[in-house]
């Protein structure tokens, strides 16, 4: 008998601040903690706990140590690049885990970091930028959580292939996942690509529902043609 995992969600950085809160010039809304309480909801979960944690990596190492105590699964988001301040591969080694990996060929969101400790405790590590952290959720964090919930393999990443509204290009070298709403048309169910400014567009992000994936390489696909689509939410 498999029971849906409990899980806590750290968002790095000392600049962000929590819905209902003043913003300074300084600072920074903290869209990824409520944009992930969402959709772990959606998925059924009701276990979840989410804290702003400041980038220092002996309190981000407590925080984690703390978290992986109660909980079985870790999302963090922010600091899992190579920039100054980017402290959570250092947190994670620092409290013992054991790096799986640290880098996907993926775009939005090349640097997702995922390690284990003792226990059947599992850390994701997600970019802070929000697009990027909302699609390493879908593709990478939500099927581990439904694997873990005793899902078999081949029904923990959900996708659809639906044809295309209008054409979509990528310059990526790596696979690239464009924003897409559905909509109903003549053809039935289709994606409608949705324009973006960039993986920290959170109004793209909010008309979207989920992401198209353009394979490796691949610079357009015509209109009419099918894609695999990832949704972000339930369809009705």
């Amino acid at each position: 008998v498999y029971g849906r995992p409990g899980v806590a969600v750290l968002c790095t950085g000392r600049e962000l601040r929590d819905p209902g809160v003043k913003v300074g010039v300084h600072q920074l809304r903290n869209s990824n903690g409520p944009a992930l309480r969402a959709m772990l909801k959606n998925a059924g979960i009701s276990q979840i706990e989410h804290q702003i944690v400041p980038d220092d990596p002996r309190v981000l190492a407590a925080k984690l140590k703390s978290a992986a105590a109660r909980y079985n699964v870790i999302i963090l988001t922010g600091g899992v690049s190579v920039g100054k301040y980017d402290f959570v591969p250092e947190a994670v080694r620092r409290i013992g885990a054991t790096v799986g990996f640290h880098g996907v060929a993926m775009k939005p969101g090349k640097p997702h970091l995922y390690a284990t400790l003792r226990g059947n405790r599992h850390i994701f590590a997600l970019p802070g930028n929000p697009l990027s952290a909302l699609t390493g959720f879908g593709e990478l964090v939500l099927p581990a959580i439904r694997r873990l919930s005793g899902l078999d393999a081949e029904s923990c990443h959900v996708t659809l292939k639906l044809p295309l509204t209008r054409p979509v290009t990528s310059k990526a070298k790596r696979t690239a996942f464009v924003l897409g709403k559905l909509i109903w048309g003549r053809k039935g169910l289709q994606v409608d690509p949705v324009k973006s400014c960039g993986s920290a567009d959170l109004v793209a992000g909010a008309q979207a529902d989920g992401v198209v994936h353009v394979p490796k390489n691949v610079r357009k696909i015509a209109s009419g043609e099918l894609v695999e689509f990832t949704p972000w939410r339930p369809i009705p």
